[in-house]
């Protein structure tokens, strides 16, 4: 909880909380066992934005073009204010060998509070402004498969492939979908 105010308060902050909620199980399974995440976060719309400071950061990364560039992002709950999550997934594990999963996340977005919102005392905002979702909301869901695979103790090869659907993309009342790979490799000394 960073603001929390009453009716009463008229020059208040608007209310900001967030909350995140997971929970994990492992079953032995054969030789190996079977693995259930499960994640549930929410935030206010104005949890990351404040009067004087935005609790938002520039990050600096290198561009394959050479040079750098800044990624803005907030500081903390990665997906921000104004938001709602859910994500699960299951995953089969014989450690030392191999590991195959599943997995789903949804998320659904505010649909006019973002990092650039500015942020406005309760006395100037309508009572719909700081309850979630703030706006028409965007809604997005990843669908995914996932594994790694052992060869060696100090070589691992892992993969990823994901399904990226949204729903009224970017605000815009669009749809949008996309595919993704992951394929890398990790070394351990």
């Amino acid at each position: 909880m960073d603001e929390f105010n009453t009716t009463a308060e008229k020059g208040a902050y608007p209310k900001a909380m967030g909350e995140i909620l997971g929970s994990s199980y492992i079953r032995p399974l054969g030789k190996g066992y079977l693995a259930f995440y499960l994640e549930q976060a929410y935030t206010d719309p104005y949890l990351y934005l404040r009067d004087n400071v935005d609790f938002v950061i520039g990050q600096r990364r290198f561009s394959n073009n050479g040079g750098n560039i800044i990624h803005n992002d907030f500081l903390g709950f990665p997906y921000g204010g104004d938001a709602f999550i859910i994500s699960l997934e299951t995953e089969y594990i014989l450690p030392g060998q191999y590991s195959a999963g599943i997995k789903g996340t949804y998320i659904m977005h505010g649909g006019e509070t973002d990092m650039d919102t500015e942020w406005q005392p309760v006395s100037s905002l309508s009572p719909g402004d700081t309850i979630f979702p703030r706006g028409i909301p965007e809604h997005r869901m990843v669908i995914g498969i996932l594994g790694k695979w052992n060869i060696l103790t100090w070589l691992t090869f892992y993969g990823e492939v994901d399904g990226i659907f949204c729903w009224n993309y970017r605000k815009t009342g669009n749809t949008s979908q996309d595919f993704q790979t992951v394929i890398g490799m990790s070394l351990e000394f």
